[in-house]
């Protein structure tokens, strides 16, 4: 786990206490396709973020910085098998937060990319909203399990053996070598 600056860590609570300030503003404002990229954007942060606690005990191999990224649902089912496992302070994490948000970014996938069809572009906004409306509270629950993963690491508690289990990732891990 790479272990930031006490500067960068306290720029990085400023630039999320202005994303979620952000995020605020565009729902109060009825801005839902701002707010659906603000929740999708903290999802893919937050989730990476929560991974790189645990990523360095994972057997496999990296993948080099030229290999395509992983996608957050891929994420999402890796976090989701450590609940099962209890692994760390998965034990303890919100599972079913984790089914939620894939749903979510389903919906948001089927969305984004069928944004300009028959199917969708008489509704988009309406669509959008209920995106919106939806997400919005996934990310304040996301942020609550993500601080959680954080005291528990700062309690000098240390990730045990990585389990066995199958992933989706293949001989590859889902993240990046250093």
């Amino acid at each position: 786990m790479r272990k930031e600056s006490y500067e960068t860590r306290c720029e990085m609570a400023v630039m999320h206490d202005k994303f979620l300030d952000n995020l605020t503003s565009a729902m109060a404002k009825k801005q839902y396709t701002e707010a659906s990229w603000l929740c999708y954007a903290i999802f893919e942060q937050r989730i990476g973020r929560i991974v790189e606690k645990h990523i360095k005990k994972c057997p496999k191999g990296r993948r080099s910085k030229n290999e395509k990224p992983v996608s957050i649902t891929t994420k999402l089912v890796c976090l989701k098998k450590l609940c099962k496992q209890k692994y760390g302070p998965y034990a303890d994490f919100d599972k079913g937060l984790l089914d939620e948000i894939g749903v979510w970014c389903k919906q948001r996938n089927d969305l984004i990319h069928g944004l300009i069809s028959l199917e969708h572009y008489k509704k988009y906004d309406k669509e959008f909203k209920n995106l919106a409306t939806s997400g919005a509270p996934l990310v304040e629950r996301l942020y609550t399990e993500a601080t959680k993963v954080r005291e528990w690491c700062r309690k000098d508690n240390q990730f045990e053996k990585f389990p066995n289990m199958k992933c989706q990732c293949g001989h590859r891990c889902i993240c990046e070598e250093e």
